[in-house]
């Protein structure tokens, strides 16, 4: 097609637009509607530049890391091996302590094994990919990489690294199947067509065939990559790669969904000893205290009935009694918590922090803070930075003292607790006669072996009637360590305020989210600031380089005050689920995914693709119609009514932005491999704040805790969603999303096998996640079958369109139904006759820290002694404080407290002397 021309003068754009009015210098809706579109879109320049940086500073940073990790010194191994270093620590305490053997039953995490190769941190990865590819015995070998990997990280990690292995995967095919070939298509359709004025908003639109041999022209008509200005019949090709789009997401989620299955199964046998896989957990719970009695037949008895108290042993068979299961529960311990557990648990942690890690360091100073003579009484210290400021000063025996009272009264507390009745019951105890308090709205119920608990847990309950546990819900217990006990003590009036009321902040953080969203878009395209700024459009047009350095600074500054926001954003709505009820740790971490996951879909898509176009549209309106009369937004939503293929133009045009998203957020998951946080934190501890004792040092070389599962589940979501929801209509997008993917798959599996550790719950999250890609991929279904709508008026075209929706419904009905393939679960899982005990850790018999020293007996001897053994006599030269022991004996407080690992105190020795 030859050149299409405006009068005598070529037009070097892809697309020519007349920037005139209508008649009467009215604004068109057309150019309306463009000018809207264009206030969302990036320039190509802004886009390469976006992924040259990134390019760039990938490699740079990958480089410094494949260096860095080499240097085998202690500060270097504590930020970039400590999760290496806390299991072979592990390991050899265990050795050293004559167990030669791993508790059975109890998963524990090995040493990863360590290659010391510049760029040997990519082996497993390169290892990963090579398996997946192979064909001859893929599937053997993929079973024992699952293997290996769920036995080196446990069920949480393993889960999160296969969600990536999915996604990475799963985005490689589309774009080699889907993005590419529609990418051609697109740019074939594009430039062999012409548009007429309903189709650019243009009465003199035309598109030219010149700029196929022009790179500059094509970066800035990138829009001929996409679907924007496709109308018509054209559009099959889009809805056939959706199709294949759709085809393509289901075999990748149902088989990952069946391999998701077999490991379950797998972490449940090897796991068959603790106690939580032998626990139920009960929730909407509602018995009452009191029961009514009736004492006669008379009417007046009938509704005057007395009130009967019961006790813990009827609370206890009445659950029982209501769970549907085969076998017998006589053997099980049905418990509930009913006495301010949760308070003991905030204390428990404050005196662990305030008094245990007090007197810990006092003890610590006493021997090292005279090297000359260790012996001799040590004076009154200062514990913190602000008993310096106040001066006030600390002893040691009054340290000990404080600690000794206030663990005096959490143990009594304690026993309050497991002997009062008040929290734990097993049957046939004389305390199952003790009275209930109040309603029981939760409960525990342990089961001799883990086969009975996932029966238990499978089965739904008895509903005769109007039966007293009508509505619970039953799932297989938490472990003790991850529940908020406040959340759970709490009444269910008191839990439905608290979840309404954080909706509610949900809501305004949602709507206060629209500032930094017109802040980024502002950034994002440097247009409009060029023409508000007369002087810098003088500048852009004198010298070039003005204009470079603008798109790359809008490149990098759009999606970087994105990636702050939302760095920020999550620890937020993790503390507000957190406060609006969560009751366990899996629980929170599936609360945060599923409001994170709404609150970027509803800001990024809502808001910020269609309101964003609704005010622009606004703003414009008011600019071009102030002057002019009997013009209303009536007129102009009227006419805007006319032109539907220019509003699928707007929101498709958007998918520039997200081209220079991913590499940015690319570049954070890149940057996480130099450890930037940690050695600013350690740099803090070790020579800032100071350690003072052995405690304090292991406390400071223990691995980081990955602590941000449901954030990194939702941010990967988000982006999935994006990928998916832009593959018919902006493939490039796809391409893109690819990128991010593999980056972030590689990344995070080093850092969970070498660098974070992770605290376990089973992977409860999994089933959140994977229905959210059935979410993304309806997204992109519906957002398909909208552009179709607009853009013609063809029945035949939409309900074609709509045929994939039907493959998701199928998707979600499979997951329904699907029940994983059941392994075989050791023998000895079966083997025990005894319900196990479900405690908190704060209620075991040993709830205190451990010392880090050799002889720990005589520590925990002095800390039981009680006031009135102390002691001193005179002993080289100088008064010592003396300590008499249970079996009679005098030693030194020194000997007592601290018997140092000679290791360990050499080691704190050389880094307070640096």
């Amino acid at each position: 097609m030859p050149p299409s021309s405006h009068g005598n003068s070529m037009i070097p754009d892809v697309v020519q637009r007349d920037e005139t009015t209508t008649t009467g210098g009215a604004l068109s809706p057309s150019n309306f509607i463009q000018s809207a579109k264009e206030h969302f879109n990036v320039s190509g320049t802004s886009i390469l530049v976006a992924w040259g940086l990134t390019a760039v500073a990938s490699l740079i940073i990958i480089l410094l890391f494949s260096r860095w990790r080499l240097v085998q010194k202690p500060d270097y191994e504590l930020i970039y091996l400590p999760r290496a270093k806390a299991c072979a620590r592990k390991e050899r305490l265990r050795q050293e302590g004559g167990k030669k053997e791993k508790q059975d039953g109890i998963w524990s995490a090995p040493v990863p094994p360590l290659n010391r190769t510049f760029f040997g941190w990519l082996k497993p990865a390169w290892k990963d990919v090579m398996i997946d590819l192979q064909w001859v015995n893929r599937s053997e070998a993929q079973k024992e990489r699952n293997k290996q990997l769920l036995d080196d990280l446990g069920l949480d990690a393993f889960t999160y690294i296969q969600f990536l292995r999915l996604l990475r995967w799963l985005f490689l095919t589309l774009s080699i199947v889907v993005a590419m070939p529609l990418v051609t298509a697109n740019y074939l359709i594009n430039t062999s067509t012409q548009y007429s004025d309903y189709t650019v908003a243009s009465t003199t639109s035309n598109l030219t065939s010149a700029v196929s041999g022009n790179s500059t022209a094509l970066l800035t008509g990138i829009q001929l990559l996409t679907a924007a200005n496709i109308q018509g019949n054209a559009l099959l090709v889009h809805i056939g790669f959706e199709g294949i789009a759709t085809c393509i997401v289901g075999v990748f989620f149902m088989q990952q969904l069946w391999r998701h299955g077999a490991s379950v199964e797998r972490w449940r046998a090897m796991n068959y000893a603790e106690v939580s896989f032998k626990t139920v957990f009960l929730t909407h719970l509602n018995v009452a205290p009191t029961e009514s009695v009736s004492t006669g037949s008379s009417l007046k008895e009938h509704f005057t009935k007395p009130k009967k108290r019961r006790i813990v042993l009827e609370a206890q068979q009445i659950i029982r009694k209501r769970l549907r299961y085969a076998g017998n529960l006589d053997q099980s311990n049905v418990w509930f918590p009913l006495h301010d557990v949760g308070r003991l648990a905030d204390e428990t942690d404050e005196y662990v922090k305030e008094e245990f890690e007090r007197v810990n360091t006092l003890f610590y100073m006493h021997q090292v803070r005279d090297l000359k003579n260790p012996m001799v009484d040590a004076p009154r210290i200062f514990t913190s930075f602000w008993a310096k400021v106040m001066r006030r000063h600390s002893r040691l025996e009054e340290a000990v003292e404080v600690a000794l009272t206030r663990q005096k009264k959490l143990n009594e507390s304690r026993s309050a607790i497991l002997n009062g009745n008040k929290y734990f019951a097993p049957q046939g105890m004389m305390k199952d006669t003790a009275e209930l308090k109040r309603s029981v709205t939760h409960a525990f119920v342990s089961v001799p072996a883990v086969d009975k608990a996932q029966a238990l847990s499978a089965q739904s309950l008895k509903d005769p009637g109007k039966s007293i546990l009508k509505g619970v819900k039953v799932e297989l217990a938490p472990r003790p360590r991850t529940i908020i006990w406040r959340n759970l003590e709490r009444s269910e009036k008191s839990k439905l305020i608290h979840a309404w009321i954080g909706r509610g902040i949900f809501l305004v953080i949602i709507i206060l989210n629209c500032v930094p969203l017109m802040v980024i878009q502002w950034l994002a395209n440097p247009a409009p600031l060029i023409a508000a700024w007369p002087w810098l459009d003088s500048k852009t047009k004198e010298n070039p380089v003005y204009l470079t350095v603008l798109n790359a600074f809008s490149g990098a500054m759009s999606a970087s005050v994105s990636g702050i926001f939302y760095l920020i954003l999550p620890y937020g709505m993790r503390r507000l689920s957190r406060w609006s009820g969560a009751l366990y740790r899996g629980q929170l971490d599936k609360d945060v995914i599923r409001g994170l996951f709404n609150f970027l879909l509803i800001s990024n898509f809502v808001i910020f693709s269609l309101l964003g176009v609704l005010y622009s549209a606004y703003t414009a309106v008011n600019t071009e119609f102030a002057n002019q009369a009997n013009v209303t937004v009536f007129d102009y939503l009227k006419a805007m009514a006319k032109v539907p293929t220019q509003v699928t133009n707007a929101y498709i045009s958007e998918s520039s932005y997200w081209l220079s998203w991913f590499p940015m957020h690319a570049a954070i998951i890149v940057l996480q491999l130099l450890q930037l946080p940690a050695w600013a934190m350690q740099i803090y501890q070790l020579y800032i704040r100071g350690v003072e004792t052995p405690q304090a040092w292991e406390e400071a070389i223990q691995p980081a805790t990955f602590e941000q599962y449901a954030i990194e589940y939702s941010q990967h979501l988000f982006a999935m969603v994006v990928g998916l929801v832009y593959a018919p209509l902006a493939p490039l997008v796809t391409v893109c999303c690819t990128v991010y993917f593999w980056t972030a798959s590689i990344v995070h599996t080093h850092q969970l096998t070498y660098v974070e550790d992770t605290k376990e719950t089973d992977g409860q999250a999994w089933n959140v996640v994977m229905n959210r890609v059935l979410v993304g991929l309806g997204f992109m279904q519906l957002l398909m079958l909208l552009t179709v709508l607009l853009k013609t008026n063809s029945i035949s075209l939409s309900v074609a369109a709509s045929l994939p929706i039907l493959l998701t419904l199928l998707f979600t009905y499979l997951v329904r139904i699907h029940r994983p393939k059941k392994t075989n679960i050791s023998t000895r899982s079966s083997s025990s006759s005894t319900a196990p005990n479900y405690l908190p850790e704060f209620l075991g018999s040993n709830w205190q820290p451990q010392l880090t020293i050799v002889n720990a007996t005589r520590v925990r001897e002095l800390f039981d002694k009680g006031r009135g053994n102390w002691g001193s006599e005179k002993k080289f030269g100088g008064t010592v404080k003396m300590v008499r022991l249970p079996d009679g004996g005098r030693v030194t407080l020194e000997e007592a407290m601290y018997m140092l690992d000679p290791t360990l105190n050499n080691r704190l020795v050389n880094w307070r002397r640096r």
